[in-house]
């Protein structure tokens, strides 16, 4: 894994970078709180064993610039000219979290250049039913709903339906 940085727009963008130049490309986007490698750092060399990978810092995370439009076209935007910059054509995008609802717009935009995106928790703002969003609100009662939906939402046996090779996951998963 390699650390560089490009100017972009007369803004700085970190980015971690690993991989054969010639494999197929994934960006990796992180989301929430921290910077891609305190995310990902466990996961990009292991994808850098089959891609070309790179990951971004997020404008205002890292050494990345912050960027005026921080609204979700202009994250998409911020994408594309990040994407074009590195002479990448296309892309597999991962989002994570908040991250995921940009790549999720980025490659709906961009299909001819997004042959897949990957979603990792979030991609979409969550609707939940009224009186759900209302238990939500109340003291005691909504923290342990969010905290009850995110162990269901996380626990191995719902995490595996989504993993089409179930080999691949380890014991340490279940």
């Amino acid at each position: 894994m390699n650390k560089h940085s490009i100017v972009i727009n007369a803004n700085i963008v970190e980015y971690w970078e690993a991989g054969e130049q010639h494999a197929r490309t994934v960006i990796v986007l992180t989301g929430g709180l921290g910077d891609v490698y305190a995310n990902w750092g466990k996961f990009l060399p292991l994808l850098a064993k089959s891609f070309h990978v790179c990951a971004p810092e997020l404008p205002g995370y890292g050494a990345s610039s912050l960027i005026d439009d921080l609204t979700i076209s202009g994250m998409a935007r911020w994408l594309n000219d990040f994407r074009q910059a590195m002479f990448l054509g296309s892309a597999v995008i991962i989002g994570a979290s908040m991250s995921a609802i940009v790549a999720r717009a980025y490659a709906a935009a961009n299909p001819e250049i997004v042959p897949a995106v990957i979603l990792v928790a979030g991609g979409t703002p969550p609707t939940l039913p009224p009186l759900v969003q209302t238990l939500a609100r109340v003291p005691l009662i909504g923290s342990r709903l969010i905290t009850g939906f995110a162990r269901a939402a996380y626990a191995p046996r719902a995490l595996s339906q989504f993993v089409v090779q179930q080999g691949e996951i380890t014991a340490d998963f279940k």
